[in-house]
């Protein structure tokens, strides 16, 4: 016996505007306009969706005509000629139907596309793949309706309603009154790793040639050495556990827990003993240090990747540059300075909500606001294009919250913090 399908408990709501307001029509007519609304948007007719009627509750006795047009979503009062925005207010029961219905279909849609809100400093943050989906199986359903829900996965504890308006790609908290830009775009998907980052890259003959630049002392440590901290090496990337309770993780989780912005649980620190890329972060640095009298301006910064083959490239290869597309501050590798905003949906989110994220040694070394036409820092005199460069690029805050690099050297992921 094939199993029962959910039943529908709520039916869109229909509302018409009266200044600044949304009234809701009564339930009876609210059910008799998604009727008409179901019929006609069924039809494959190119003519107008139009339903005209004098059966409105609010209009007994008075046998007005009233005239629909679902494609414009207006209501005409055909005598005295006044003209209301309409709206179809979906819930989250119209969003379960379908969800139902889908899972009939062999579309992957809802897969394929990836939902974001604009964040306050201009830049798309997706949704993650809960909500993703969620919001995306309302949009299938009704790409003109207004969807209410208070069932987005950070909403949980909170139950705030929030109004999609997919016709204004827009969402509106109705108790703050704050509306976000929402962009839905192509899903993240893993990078063509070939000849990606230092990969097949000739790294003992670049080493090798900088240390001995750099002066390697009689134990046979330079510059390029890895850290003391680091533990002896099994392997080109060694995966060290480190004790949550020790010094070094009170050290490089104190940036963490002073910027995530709420009550999180961290499951483990790992440090990434990369041997390969070691050199060309350490070498990099060095080069800075020796052109700002011994600072190289290194800071401690987040990142994310939304694709677990992803982070798997960055740990094993470091980052690169040929898979960024566009920036609002230049088509560079981005950093936050607070771990809110990388945690906001940037970072991989396993299958039991945890996430993970990168915490990066980047050397920044002098730097400038960008912007979303540089491929490169830009020269620190204007007048001379061809002079030599910053090092780095920011946002346009007084205080910067993020820091971006364009040379795949310039940042080291030294760490895989896993928190729920």
């Amino acid at each position: 016996m094939p199993p029962k399908k959910k039943q529908k408990t709520c039916e869109p709501q229909w509302e018409s505007q009266d200044g600044d307001d949304w009234n809701a029509y009564p339930a009876e007519d609210s059910a008799m306009l998604e009727k008409e609304y179901q019929n006609l948007m069924a039809s494959k007719s190119k003519a107008k969706k139009l339903f005209s009627t004098t059966k409105l509750s609010f209009n007994k006795g008075y046998d007005t005509q009233y005239e629909f047009d679902f494609g414009a979503m207006t209501q005409k009062n055909c005598d005295s000629k006044t003209v209301r925005k309409i709206r179809r207010v979906a819930s989250d029961d119209d969003a379960d139907a379908g969800n139902d219905a889908s899972k009939d279909s062999s579309s992957s849609t809802d897969k394929d596309y990836q939902w974001s809100w604009k964040d306050d400093n201009g830049l798309f943050a997706p949704f993650y793949d809960e909500d993703n989906d969620f919001i995306e199986k309302a949009y299938q359903n009704d790409k003109t309706a207004i969807f209410k829900t208070t069932g987005l996965s950070f909403n949980a504890k909170h139950k705030t309603p929030y109004e999609f308006d997919f016709a204004k790609m827009t969402q509106f908290n109705t108790e703050s009154g704050n509306t976000r830009t929402l962009q839905r775009g192509a899903k993240a998907k893993a990078w063509d790793t070939t000849g990606y980052g230092i990969k097949d890259k000739s790294t003992p003959p670049v080493a090798a040639a900088a240390a001995a630049a750099s002066g390697a002392d009689s134990g046979g440590k330079s510059d390029l050495s890895p850290p003391d901290y680091w533990t002896p090496r099994k392997a080109d990337v060694d995966l060290v556990p480190i004790d949550l309770k020790s010094k070094e993780a009170t050290d490089v989780l104190k940036s963490f827990h002073a910027t995530i912005k709420r009550k999180v649980t961290v499951h483990s620190l790992t440090r990434i003993q990369n041997h390969a890329l070691w050199p060309f972060y350490a070498l990099t640095r060095k080069s800075l240090a020796d052109k700002y009298k011994g600072d190289p301006n290194e800071k401690m910064l987040f990142h994310g990747a939304r694709v677990r083959a992803n982070m798997d490239a960055i740990t094993n290869f470091g980052f690169d540059m040929r898979v960024a597309a566009t920036g609002l501050y230049g088509v560079g590798i981005y950093f936050a300075v607070n771990a809110s905003y990388s945690d906001s949906g940037y970072v991989f989110q396993n299958t039991d909500k945890s996430k993970e994220m990168f915490i990066c040694r980047v050397t920044c070394g002098k730097h400038v606001p960008g912007n979303s036409a540089l491929r490169r820092p830009p020269p620190k005199d204007p007048k001379v294009p061809t002079g030599e460069l910053y090092d780095s690029v920011t946002d346009t805050g007084k205080t910067p919250i993020m820091h971006i690099v364009f040379n795949n050297a310039q940042a080291y992921p030294e760490y895989i913090l896993k928190y729920t």
